[in-house]
């Protein structure tokens, strides 16, 4: 999950400014794993009015 700057820069990159983008983009990669986690638990209705009718 690179930036657009990120990318196109990356070969000027230093090598200790390569390993902190890829440092940036496990943060990334972990947060969006997170919220998508958090909000999967979310969707999930425990009980419905619908499932009274069963």
């Amino acid at each position: 999950m690179r930036k657009r700057e990120e990318r196109f820069n990356w070969l000027s990159m230093t090598p200790a400014e390569q390993l902190h983008v890829i440092k940036l983009c496990r943060q990334r990669y972990l947060r969006k794993k997170r919220q998508a986690q958090s909000t999967q638990t979310e969707e999930i209705p425990l009980h419905t009015p619908q499932q009274d009718l069963f």
